[in-house]
């Protein structure tokens, strides 16, 4: 579903989404390794 936000933000905050991701990956893993 984070495709969907490429369109609707400005080019300026795909990066801040990008960073969020990885940080929600990470989150994810750390808790699948739980």
């Amino acid at each position: 579903y984070v495709f969907d936000y490429y369109g609707l933000v400005n080019p300026g905050s795909i990066d801040a989404i990008e960073k969020a991701c990885q940080q929600l990956k990470q989150a994810l893993f750390t808790a699948q390794g739980t």
